[in-house]
């Protein structure tokens, strides 16, 4: 469960690379299909996260890949709610 939370965290976190501002008039606004990729992130960041979470509560090999995939899936799913808060 570790792996997976180390890989569900990266793929989030560069997910959040995809995401395009646009700017009009000296405001910056998103498309309705950026909005929808980052509920994706909040949705696979939590998984990321309750995957780790579970890793470390078991015991299971790879504490610092769950640590890992904690954190990565944290700062993605604080981005993403930062950024639809916007």
């Amino acid at each position: 469960m570790s792996i997976t939370s180390l890989v569900i965290g990266v793929i989030v976190f560069l997910a959040l690379s995809a995401i395009e501002f646009n700017e009009s008039g000296g405001r910056y606004y998103l498309e309705e299909s950026d909005k929808e990729a980052l509920v994706g992130i909040l949705v696979f960041g939590i998984a990321g996260l309750g995957f780790g979470v579970g890793s470390l509560i078991t015991k299971s090999a790879g504490k610092g890949m769950a640590i890992a995939g904690i954190a990565l899936s944290a700062l993605a799913i604080l981005a993403a709610i930062g950024i639809l808060a916007s």
